[in-house]
């Protein structure tokens, strides 16, 4: 009987299974299951997107993207140079498209066909569609995102007490906010800063009598509810983020923000994402966003400098600079920060004032790889009647 050295035990009984014929479509079932879960620790080649800064004739003073959807479109806001002008601008991968024009001064979330953002007075929201070039206009709403429906939330605009809101496509809806008991005549505040596919609705409520100092809620129907997370060493909190698996990252400080954690909520599970370094030393992770896999991306404090993290549950929380490929022109880039992930594990993350599109290239794990050939070579001498079978 031919013999395969493995240092798995479940990779031996499998070719003996196969050998032997004990089950005659084993081979086939490997090469299945494996090439559909062949994944490893990511690595990523870096774009450089100061290019963009060309594209309306060297007039560009600065470029800041805020989002990314599972195309690749990359969506934000720039500067005209010697001016507080700004405009918001689409790049499709292709073309850079100014949407100042259409009154955009910046654009803060785009899904796969719309995207979201509000007039220089920050007191319009604005949706465009990308293939109707339909625009449509929420009166004194501060958006945050923008779900597949094309549903959005965000804030209240031009209010000193603001409340969550939440448009779906028809009306706007007033989310309203926490309140304490014991106070319920004091004005409180909330805002919504992440909805999904399925509707559900996170973001935080505060007042500023101190009665509730930052919470980080969920909005269910006509009720907010507090989400009740105990980050160690923090006394606010916000959830900034839910995926359409009901994942939801939230963060939380100190009252001097000397002090900043972030866990990712899974159910009744509550997961620390961690710091890079020693407790005490290290002040600072800010979880920024999340995607269907459960992928974070953010900011940590490492020594005396920012740096962007990556975090998910099988590698955990790692510098993203590090993961840069090796072969790559831009490795060794020190990254500050990383803002958007999509579908695709595709980063937005900057470095300083410059910004930089990290796109995943896939790296096997050899055990897995090994498991694929065999489930390939068994076929292969299951078709030829080879002498061992």
């Amino acid at each position: 009987m031919l013999t395969v050295n493995c240092i798995c035990d479940s990779c031996t009984f499998l070719w003996e299974a196969i050998v032997n014929k004990r089950l005659k479509y084993l081979g086939l079932m490997v090469v299945i299951v494996v090439s559909n879960s062949i994944q490893g620790q990511p690595l990523y080649r870096v774009t450089d997107l100061n290019f963009l800064l060309s594209s309306l004739n060297n007039q560009i003073d600065s470029l800041m993207p805020t989002d990314i959807n599972d195309n690749g479109f990359i969506v934000g806001s720039y500067r005209i140079k010697n001016s507080s002008t700004r405009g918001g601008f689409l790049f499709d991968g292709a073309s850079f498209q100014d949407m100042k024009s259409l009154g955009f001064a910046e654009i803060v979330a785009i899904n796969d066909n719309q995207f979201v953002g509000m007039d220089e007075q920050r007191n319009l929201g604005l949706i465009f569609d990308i293939r109707s070039r339909k625009i449509t206009e929420l009166e004194s709403f501060i958006p945050a995102a923008i779900n597949n429906k094309g549903y959005v939330v965000g804030k209240e605009a031009e209010k000193r007490f603001r409340h969550a809101l939440f448009f779906n496509g028809v009306n706007i809806k007033d989310l309203g906010a926490l309140t304490e008991p014991e106070h319920p005549e004091s004005e409180a505040s909330s805002f919504a800063t992440d909805i999904n596919d399925n509707g559900e609705i996170v973001g935080a409520s505060e007042d500023p009598e101190g009665w509730i100092r930052g919470l980080a809620v969920k909005f269910e129907g006509n009720d907010v509810v507090d989400l009740d997370i105990a980050i160690p060493d923090t006394e606010y909190d916000k959830a900034v983020g839910i995926n359409n698996g009901g994942q939801i990252i939230v963060t939380g400080s100190n009252d001097a923000y000397s002090l900043s954690r972030s866990v990712l909520i899974d159910g009744e599970l509550s997961i620390d994402l961690g710091i890079l370094g020693e407790y005490g030393l290290e002040k600072h992770t800010e979880a920024s966003d999340i995607n269907d896999k459960g992928q974070v991306v953010g900011w940590l404090t490492f020594g005396e400098s920012y740096r962007a993290f990556y975090w998910d549950s099988e590698v955990g929380l790692t510098r993203l600079d590090q993961l840069i490929d090796p072969e790559d022109p831009l490795w060794g880039l020190d990254l500050s920060d990383a803002f958007a992930i999509n579908e695709k594990g595709q980063i937005l993350a900057s470095s300083g004032s410059d910004y930089f599109l990290l796109t995943p290239i896939v790296v096997p794990l050899p055990g897995s790889l090994l498991l694929f050939f065999m489930g390939l070579f068994s076929l292969q001498c299951i078709k030829k009647k080879s002498m061992w079978l």
